[in-house]
């Protein structure tokens, strides 16, 4: 086996370890200890990766790349609706991505703009809660109050 391949192996079960361990446990939680528990050579890991922060943004941009082929695959970009049930079948079936894509936006450890397809893929929840917001605020207000009567 060439050198290379055994480097593309090795960071590969790296990776799989990691999202394993941020998947549960988030960024924060999440230990290089815990990520060599799962048979990972701690000098291994710092050879490919330079520290926790580079893995976890390594496994953040898997998990968008991931989520993007899905729903390209599911023909999710027809329309909102389309989108947003691929999106929710890829999290239930992918749950680890789900917890590192959503704790990524929530919780973002550089700013959105260096997440392209972070972005990307966060702006049709974006564009259906505004469009949700103009049609409420489109709602005529009510005649009257309704009456409320003790129990």
């Amino acid at each position: 086996m060439k050198k290379s391949e055994k480097t593309e192996i090795t960071v590969f079960k790296i990776i799989e370890a990691a999202m394993n361990e941020f998947g549960k446990s988030g960024y924060t939680g999440g230990t290089v200890n815990n990520i060599c528990k799962a048979g990972i050579n701690k000098g291994l890991l710092y050879h490919n990766f330079a520290g926790k922060n580079e893995l976890y943004l390594t496994c953040l941009n898997r998990s968008c790349k991931k989520l993007m082929q899905y729903i390209q695959k599911r023909n999710g970009t027809k329309n909102l609706e389309s989108y947003m049930a691929a999106r929710m079948d890829f999290f239930n079936e992918y749950p680890n991505e789900a917890h590192i894509f959503f704790e990524a936006l929530l919780n973002p450890l550089e700013p959105l703009q260096s997440f392209p397809l972070l972005l990307e893929l966060s702006l049709p929840l974006q564009k259906c809660r505004f469009t949700l917001h103009l049609s409420l605020a489109e709602l005529p207000s009510p005649p009257h109050q309704p009456q409320l009567y003790p129990l």
